[in-house]
């Protein structure tokens, strides 16, 4: 194997290569230099003379061989390439640390003997770094103290901001009430250019709610149990003294928890909510300000034919749905339950756990709240909503008095019997029972007694007959406080049924 090494001139040569030049001033160097030139020397240990050989067995023992004919070792890094120094300049292997035996790819970096001919132009003198002075430190300490005060002071000014927007409030009965902050809502770009329901479901769909309900049942066989129900709301206001959702009544009335979650996932707890049959509206209060709120539109503006969205909870765990359509009709006389409601129609499609929800106009205004959906067979695309001027003054009157103010009422309590099962239902009452109809089972005037069966209000005038409980709210709604009527009733006297008219002034309802 051939040395790259020339044991004559220290110098790296090769075939092609003239032999480099050491500087030295001995003239038998520079003898030996000529020699070279002139002749090929012999790198055979027995053409060497013993200092030649002794020169030679030193690179050996101590140098990796770098020439072309040697072979490292790749079994620390096999997919590295070993490197080879170029034709005129030697090169150091840029390994990562020393090892001891630096000839071998993943030992370290190579390191030129001190005595080698080529190790002195590449063996730099490491400088010791210099240490900070005594007084350096002391003022880059005293820099950090500083910083960290003002910072400390800048802190505690935001955070004593915030505590401050937080501060308790009171309410009438002197209760401490904490008014928590909503998060803060970055919400996505008003959608401009992709239609109308992409518009309003940008500008609106934040203000629509989740509405879920825990009520108390009790069963003859399971005990107390508790059910669970689901739906949707509007947030209409959210100032200092908290939030208010409204939603509808069926949605919340029972319940002994409701929880509201938010699109964006945040779920509170209601504060409390209360709720009027009759309308089929309900407010949720939430110890929460800073929420997004809906813009409520002008009902008289609302013309048949003109587009809507529908923005709700359908099914009860599809939170955000969005759905079109247009207004059917606008004044409906819908019969549930026994209610008469003054509703919307729209050919929007709704769902169960629709109700609460909003429908919005094309500006993203609030025009109804979602409450009710026609089904049967061959029944499509028959929805109702609550115009959002009616709920809104039910809403007014719930919050300040707790109920709907004008609403009158006879004073009388009542049932109604119409099907086999209300008789079993109401057998009591059974020797009164002369036909089917409304009956009064107590009543705060001395005129009417238990046992009278309704007949008519103001009897005489078309369409005052009362069949049903459905019959009799109509008519009230017809009426008003502090009015004197005249109620005709049919009583069992003896073996005879009689008719009898009492005179009534009518008061204001207020549970």
């Amino acid at each position: 194997m051939n040395n790259p090494y020339d044991p004559i001139n220290g110098g790296y040569r090769n075939e092609n290569e003239a032999p480099h030049t050491v500087e030295n001033n001995d003239s038998s160097e520079i003898k030996r230099e000529q020699q070279v030139n002139n002749e090929q020397p012999s790198y055979s240990y027995q053409n060497q003379s013993a200092q030649n050989n002794e020169q030679y067995h030193y690179y050996s023992q101590n140098s990796a061989p770098y020439g072309y004919s040697a072979s490292p070792s790749y079994s620390a890094q096999p997919n590295q390439q070993y490197y080879q120094p170029s034709q005129n300049q030697y090169h150091t292997p840029p390994y990562q640390k020393q090892s001891a035996n630096a000839g071998y790819y993943g030992g370290g970096y190579y390191s030129p003997l001190a005595n080698s001919p080529y190790a002195q132009p590449y063996i730099k003198e490491k400088k010791k770094p210099k240490s900070a002075s005594r007084g350096f430190v002391i003022t880059s300490v005293c820099i950090s103290l500083v910083i960290s005060f003002f910072l400390g002071i800048i802190t505690s000014s935001i955070i004593s901001l915030s505590m401050s927007d937080s501060s308790p409030i009171y309410n009438q009965a002197g209760d401490q009430v904490i008014i928590q902050y909503a998060p803060k809502d970055e919400g996505k770009p008003i959608i401009t250019d992709k239609g109308i329901s992409a518009y309003v479901a940008s500008v609106a769909a934040n203000t629509v709610v989740e509405v879920r309900t825990e009520t108390v049942a009790t069963d003859n066989y399971y005990g107390q149990y508790i059910t669970q129900g689901a739906g949707s709301g509007v947030i209409i206001s959210s100032t200092e003294d908290g939030s208010h959702i409204i939603t509808c009544a069926h949605v919340i009335e029972g319940a002994t928890k409701v929880t509201v979650k938010l699109k964006d996932g945040t779920t509170y707890e209601a504060e409390s909510f209360v709720c009027d049959a009759e309308s089929d509206v309900g407010v949720i209060k939430l110890n929460v300000k800073g929420l997004p709120t809906a813009i409520l539109g002008d009902f008289s503006k609302v013309v048949v034919g003109e587009e809507v969205v529908a923005i709700g909870n359908p099914l009860g765990t599809l939170g955000g749905s969005v759905t079109n359509g247009i207004v059917s009709a606008l004044d409906r006389d819908i019969i549930i339950d026994g209610t008469t409601y003054h509703l919307l129609q729209t050919n929007t499609e709704i769902n169960p756990g629709n109700s609460g929800g909003g429908l919005f106009n094309a500006e993203g205004q609030l025009i109804g709240i979602v409450n009710a959906k026609s089904s049967g067979e061959n029944v499509e695309g028959l929805g109702f909503a609550i115009p959002i001027d009616d709920a809104q003054e039910i809403m007014s009157d719930l919050l300040e008095k707790g109920y709907v103010t004008g609403r009158v009422k006879l004073g009388f309590s009542l049932f109604e019997i119409q099907t086999q099962d209300d008789i079993r239902a109401y057998f009591k009452y059974s020797r009164y029972f002369t036909d089917y109809g409304v009956y009064i089972a107590t009543s705060e005037d001395p005129n009417f007694c238990e046992g009278d069966l309704l007949v008519a209000i103001n009897d005489g005038v078309e369409n005052n007959k009362i069949a049903s409980l459905a019959d009799l709210k109509a008519l009230l709604q017809k009426l008003e406080v502090g009015q004197t009527v005249s109620i005709t009733i049919s009583r069992i006297n003896g073996n005879k049924v009689q008719l009898h008219t009492f005179d009534l002034t009518l008061q204001e309802k207020k549970s």
